[in-house]
């Protein structure tokens, strides 16, 4: 995969593929940022995107609700399910990449699944029976999972916790993970964003509405992207977030559902 392909995607906002690069016209409050929109008319096998991984190869992998691709930068291919989740009929719902190359791919109402080098491993035990919204790998191995309406699971050498508002989070609203370049645990759920630490889920600052949809990835160069309605910041250090673009949405209903940079 070459250099440009790597550098041609950065991220997966709700039915489009935003792609912070020099190929399309400016939509930011900085003229260096850009955005470009991938959907069904450029490749995209469906115009919701539910789940975004890259692996160390630079592919992207994407899930959405008509079936799992990869990503070149340029081309879409679609994966077959049998061979990542044989056996099963439910549709793919989130998906991860691991350190080690392997990939998380969870199905709807059914198992997460890892799968590695042809191997494939099926996790069912004491797992809530919903829908996967997003799967993170924290820095010692456990496995967080978040599922629609916002509770959140640990998993970790098959043992698993549950987090709700007991927890800290907030009430039912659409929760997001990520994990900073330092190994720090975020989250984002209710309008609020904090971290997890000792134990519990704690707010630090508040973006927009409880009802405010906002997703957070992990910048390479340290804080976050924090992408809150059709609105993208970035946090950094103890600072309050920057607005860097606004992307463009179809309809006001339209929200993020992934988030990544490459």
């Amino acid at each position: 995969m070459t250099q440009s392909k790597n550098s041609a995607a950065a991220g997966i906002v709700s039915a489009f593929l935003l792609v912070l690069s020099s190929s399309a016209a400016i939509v930011s409050t900085d003229s260096k940022w850009f955005i470009h929109v991938w959907q069904s008319d450029q490749g995209l096998p469906n115009n919701k995107v539910t789940g975004i991984a890259q692996t160390a190869d630079g592919f992207l992998w994407i899930a959405t609700p008509t079936g799992v691709v990869r990503f070149d930068g340029s081309r879409f291919d679609k994966i077959p399910r049998e061979t990542f989740a044989p056996g099963t009929r439910q549709r793919t719902s989130a998906v991860l990449g691991d350190p080690d190359g392997g990939l998380w791919f969870a199905m709807d109402y059914g198992p997460v699944i890892y799968a590695r080098a042809g191997v494939i491993r099926t996790f069912t035990n004491h797992l809530p029976s919903d829908i996967v919204e997003q799967m993170l790998e924290d820095k010692n191995h456990a496995l967080w999972v978040v599922y629609r309406g916002g509770t959140v699971l640990r998993l970790k050498k098959g043992h698993s916790r549950i987090y709700r508002a007991a927890g800290g989070l907030p009430g039912y609203s659409p929760c997001s993970l990520a994990l900073d370049r330092n190994g720090q645990l975020w989250f984002a759920k209710g309008g609020n964003v904090g971290r997890f630490q000792h134990g519990r889920f704690a707010a630090l600052l508040h973006l927009g509405s409880q009802t405010t949809v906002i997703r957070l990835a992990p910048s390479s160069q340290g804080g976050l992207w924090i992408c809150a309605g059709s609105t993208l910041f970035r946090l950094t250090g103890g600072r309050q977030p920057v607005e860097i673009a606004k992307y463009p949405s179809a309809t006001s209903s339209d929200h993020p559902t992934a988030l990544l940079e490459d």
